[in-house]
């Protein structure tokens, strides 16, 4: 059999429900597009403390040409539920993932119990929420990571200024703060808006580049993005503009 595989990992904590049933119920809608077949639905534990991993397994069918939503429920008795790291929810499609029979899959659920409750899905500031819990960029919604998006383009990235004169001039210390916290402290990416290039930012009073340092010029937490960079020179007021990706992934 194709060990072919749609994963979701879950984090123990964001665990809801009462465990003392010691059952877990897996339910997916799932369309092939010509083939009918068995596919596998797993559910792997994976722990923290250097314990072998449990898998937990049941065969499904699924038709052709229609959307059809199947759910397991497995049976956790004999699973120590302590020191867990992530539960995976793996689809082994086996004999229907083929070329020219295309697969779609959507609402994935993994939930205590042994009842499949209603899909109910989130509006989308509560959906973005989620996801930038995750994962965060100053650019714009289709623009890569990358991109040149100046000039020509208003999406020139967040800017940082000094002090026009006294010690400060050199320097430039700033923050920008996150519409939402991360899960994590995330790791940061700067990107120059002109070129595009990675750990790089423009200067706008004095033209062309200015390196940065991952972790000393530019750093930060969950909250947000931060900057501290010494010009090392004297003269007027500097800006300097890049666009970041903050990245606190699983």
């Amino acid at each position: 059999m194709r060990r072919n595989y749609c994963a979701l990992k879950t984090l123990k904590s964001s665990f809801n429900g009462d465990r003392q049933n010691k059952k877990m119920t897996l339910s997916v809608e799932v369309h092939s597009s010509t083939m009918a077949g068995d596919i596998n639905l797993e559910l792997l534990v994976e722990y923290t403390d250097g314990k072998p991993r449990k898998t937990l397994s049941q065969i499904v069918h699924i038709p052709a040409n229609a959307w059809t939503e199947r759910s397991v429920t497995l049976d956790f008795s004999d699973v120590d539920l302590s020191n867990v790291n992530y539960l995976a929810y793996h689809l082994v499609l086996g004999s229907i993932a083929t070329d020219g029979n295309t697969i779609l899959i959507r609402r994935p659920k993994l939930e205590f119990g042994s009842v499949v409750t209603p899909f109910i899905p989130d509006d989308p500031e509560t959906n973005l929420a989620k996801c930038q819990r995750y994962f965060q960029t100053s650019y714009p919604l289709g623009i890569a990571p990358g991109t040149s998006t100046s000039p020509g383009n208003s999406a020139v990235g967040i800017a940082f200024n000094t002090s026009a004169t006294g010690w400060f001039q050199n320097f430039i210390f700033g923050r920008t703060v996150f519409p939402v916290t991360m899960r994590t402290n995330p790791t940061f990416t700067a990107y120059n808006p002109d070129t595009g290039k990675v750990n790089s930012a423009a200067q706008l009073h004095h033209g062309g580049e200015f390196a940065l340092t991952a972790g000393a010029a530019i750093g930060g937490n969950q909250s947000g993005l931060s900057m501290d960079v010494n010009f090392n020179t004297g003269g007027a007021a500097k800006t300097l503009v890049l666009h970041y990706t903050a990245s606190a992934e699983l």
